[in-house]
Order: structure tokens, then C-alpha cells, then sequence
């Protein structure tokens, strides 16, 4: 929900006309899309000019029009928000709004697997506590403000997943999302058009890491261990980076992650569940059986009023400890955040 007394702190624009409606229901900036109740944003781009559609847009049940011009539109009914610049004021409303609602934010990054993983990440953290996701390709410095048009305040984590096309975008989307976790998938060519190197892009999907508090305040870097470029942020970062873990290494953080079979299905299997500073490991699997599950918290754990607990872990075929496992089971661990 987008509230008009918000937009008028957050960018100092002016009222043209009387107040119509004083809140909206989502951003739309495109008027085939746009849904009754909806913020028209008149964008200017390189493609166009969305004070084309400002009429359009009033007769087609927008509630309200954010524009660089002012339009008369008191005779059809219409809020008019006048500002200096459309996009600079949506970047402006989402540092606002994330500033008043103050979702615990995780950030998502890399060349390739990151709309999967928010996915997954919302999924499993929407068990325990409402969760916004931004939503389609809604990722970069201008989509992801609009997408935070549907943030309330009963949202308590946003994970938001985070794309570039030129050099410090990430740097300026994690300066006003402000993450305490942040997640880096991997590094491959798919950015080579705008950013011209491996190394380049690595730098660039760094800057999620760089920004994370310390790890004394909470800060998680989530980082690919088989990718050496992610490997190597570790060193790029304040906060806990959750990279090197005994056995298969698959991070999970806070409730985060998933569950893999090893190649090797007679290798121990391991998976941790890191959380400020608390380890939990779950050894699941031995020489093709189920042969222990061991909750185990090391010495050096730090109370924390929002913990983590395994409460439990079932397999397909499982019917006791001594059950055979045959290659490729399924095996998911129970979580409680």
C-alpha cells in the first residue's frame, strides 16, 4: 500500500489539484496494465514519455498520477503528485518506506540463480514470519522500488533479489535496502554485455557483501563455495561469511537453503544451519544408512532472541533408524525460526 502523505515526505513534491485519494494500491507504469486504484507513474525514459499517458491513465480508474508536469485532472477525479523527477522520487519513497516498516532485509545477487533462490528463501521464511518478495524482474534501482509498492507494515523480512546492467547498481540497491544477509549465487558470463569481464562482474556482485553489517551486528554473507570468484568475497565482507562447512558444503542461514545428495552417496553427508553466531549440524547419512541425527550446538554460541532449532528430518522411505536409504532418497530437515 502506498500512503500519499509517504510520497510528500519522501520526495518534497507538491499537490496539484485537490486530494482525490490519499492512498493507492500499487505503482503501475503502464497503462494496459494498470489495475483501478494503481499510482500512475509518468516515467521518462530513452523509449518514451509516460506524460503521454497521463489522461490515458485518469480515465482508466487511476486513483493518482506521479508526474514531472502538472495535469489538471480534478474533473476526473484524480490525485496529481507534481515532483522533479520520477524515477529519482520512487528510489526516494523506497528509502522511506523500508526506513518506517523496517523488514529484516536479505539480499540476492549473482549472474544466474537468483529468482529461484528468493524463492526458495521466501518460501521456507514464510512459514514463520510474513514475507514480502519482489515479484517478476521487478530487481534493478528503478523495478525494485516500484515492487515495494506492495510492502505493509506486517512484513517483518523482505528478501529481495537484486540484478545490475551497469557498474555500482548493486552498491546503490544494498545503500537502500540496507541487508543484514546478504546472498551470492555465482559468477558467470551472463553480464558480460554491460560490465565487459568475469572479474568486473565479480566486483560488481561483491558490493551486496561489502555493504552487510559486521558480524558482531548480525551480519551473514551467504557465499557459493564452487564458485571461487563468490568464494573469494569473504575476504570483501564485515560480516560472518558462511562458506566452509565440514562435509558437503551447503549453507543455510537462518532457516535458508537447501538439501542436496552428495555424488558420492557413501561420503558423509553434512549441512549446517548458521545464525548470528550458532552452528547446528545435521550428519544425516553413513555408508548408505540413516545413522545418526545430531543436533549440536558449539560452545562458542551467542544467545540471540530469534534462534533456529531443528526439530526434525523424514525421508520418503524411512520408517526407522535402521531403515536402508537407497541412493537418491529425498531427505528434507525440519526448521524452526
Amino acid at each position: 500500500m502506498i500512503y500519499l502523505q509517504d510520497l510528500l515526505a519522501a520526495t518534497g513534491g507538491s499537490l496539484h489539484g485537490p486530494v482525490f485519494a490519499d492512498e493507492f494500491s500499487d505503482f503501475c507504469y503502464d497503462t494496459r496494465l494498470l489495475n483501478p486504484g494503481e499510482l500512475f507513474l509518468a516515467v521518462v525514459t530513452d523509449k518514451g514519455d509516460g506524460h503521454d499517458y497521463v489522461l490515458e491513465a485518469a480515465r482508466s480508474g487511476a486513483a493518482g498520477v506521479l508526474c514531472q508536469r502538472p495535469f489538471d485532472l480534478h474533473e476526473l477525479g484524480v490525485t496529481c503528485l507534481l515532483i522533479d523527477d520520477t524515477r529519482q522520487a520512487l528510489v526516494d519513497w523506497a528509502r522511506f518506506v523500508l526506513q518506517k516498516h523496517r523488514p529484516d532485509v536479505v539480499g540476492i545477487t549473482g549472474s544466474s540463480g537468483k529468482t529461484t533462490t528468493k524463492e526458495m528463501v521466501a518460501a521456507v521464511l514464510a512459514r514463520r514470519h510474513p514475507v514480502f518478495a519482489n515479484y517478476g524482474n521487478y530487481n534493478d534501482r528503478y523495478g525494485l522500488p516500484i515492487a515495494l509498492g506492495r510492502l505493509v507494515a506486517d512484513h517483518r523480512v523482505a528478501v529481495l533479489e537484486m540484478a545490475c546492467e551497469g557498474l555500482d547498481e548493486i552498491r546503490e540497491l544494498a545503500a537502500l535496502t540496507r541487508p543484514r544477509v546478504g546472498i551470492v549465487t555465482a559468477v558467470n558470463e551472463t553480464h558480460l554485455a554491460y560490465l565487459g569481464s568475469l572479474e568486473a562482474i565479480a566486483a560488481e556482485k561483491g558490493r551486496l557483501v561489502e555493504a552487510l553489517p559486521p558480524a558482531g551486528k548480525g551480519g551473514v554473507a551467504i557465499l557459493n563455495y564452487d564458485d571461487a570468484r563468490v568464494r573469494a568475497m569473504a575476504a570483501r565482507t564485515r560480516a560472518h561469511a558462511n562458506i566452509d562447512l565440514r562435509g558437503f558444503r551447503i549453507p543455510i542461514a537462518a532457516g535458508i537453503g537447501a538439501v542436496q545428495q552428495s555424488h558420492r552417496f557413501q561420503a558423509k553427508f553434512a549441512c549446517a544451519l548458521h545464525h548470528s553466531q550458532q552452528f547446528i549440524h545435521a550428519h544425516l547419512l553413513t555408508r548408505g544408512r540413516f545413522k545418526r541425527f545430531l543436533h549440536e550446538s558449539q560452545h562458542r554460541v551467542i544467545p540471540t532472541p530469534s534462534h533456529v532449532r531443528v526439530i526434525g528430518i523424514c525421508s520418503h522411505a524411512l520408517k526407522s533408524v535402521d531403515d536402508e536409504l537407497p541412493q537418491g532418497t529425498h531427505i528434507r530437515i525440519k526448521l524452526r525460526i
